[in-house]
């Protein structure tokens, strides 16, 4: 077994061909949650149901299943139904979130641009998330793990942000206590 941990994109295409590819045409498919899973370095993705609507935007819904793979093999080790209760949170499953899109102020050019830094912050954090190493409160990391924050700020559907908290609960702490 490789100690090598997939690009975040690769992850990102498994989690849209294999759990994604079996969910409702309107889902949306969350952004990577790093996840330790007993010794396991994996990644989760939330699935939740949207709704277009015409002049309001993208409504999105609490997630209704979650995925975890493996981020050193890429194998998908998880499906899992899910609801509010399962992340400690009391949001109505019938009821939208809110809507999500374009941050304002923020061009699509712009929106591409953070999101490209926002997965290359990953994969250069993931490594020292995964390891627990010390050495990554110094330097570059604590800078990566601000440019990450900040991006995920504008990128990650503000909607979901409790349960991406939730969730990846460790990972954002990490984040957290990096990038203060």
């Amino acid at each position: 077994m490789s100690d090598e941990i997939l690009r975040i994109r690769r992850l990102i295409e498994t989690a849209r061909i294999h759990p994604g590819s079996a969910m409702p045409t309107e889902s949306h498919q969350s952004l990577p949650i790093p996840l330790l899973v007993g010794d396991a370095a994996a990644v989760g993705f939330l699935f939740a149901p949207t709704r277009l609507q015409a002049g309001a935007g993208l409504w999105v819904f609490p997630p209704t299943y979650r995925a975890v793979i493996n981020a050193r093999t890429g194998t998908f080790d998880e499906m899992r139904r899910v609801g509010p209760a399962d992340f400690s949170l009391d949001h109505d499953p019938a009821r939208a979130l809110g809507t999500y899109g374009l941050a304002e102020g923020v061009t699509a050019e712009q929106y591409l641009a953070l999101k490209e830094r926002l997965l290359d912050a990953y994969d250069a954090l993931l490594p020292w998330f995964f390891s627990g190493d010390p050495a990554a409160a110094h330097g570059g990391a604590r800078r990566l793990a601000e440019d990450f924050r900040n991006a995920f700020a504008v990128i990650g559907e503000g909607v979901l942000r409790p349960y991406y908290r939730a969730f990846g609960r460790q990972f954002f702490t990490w984040i957290d206590s990096l990038a203060a």
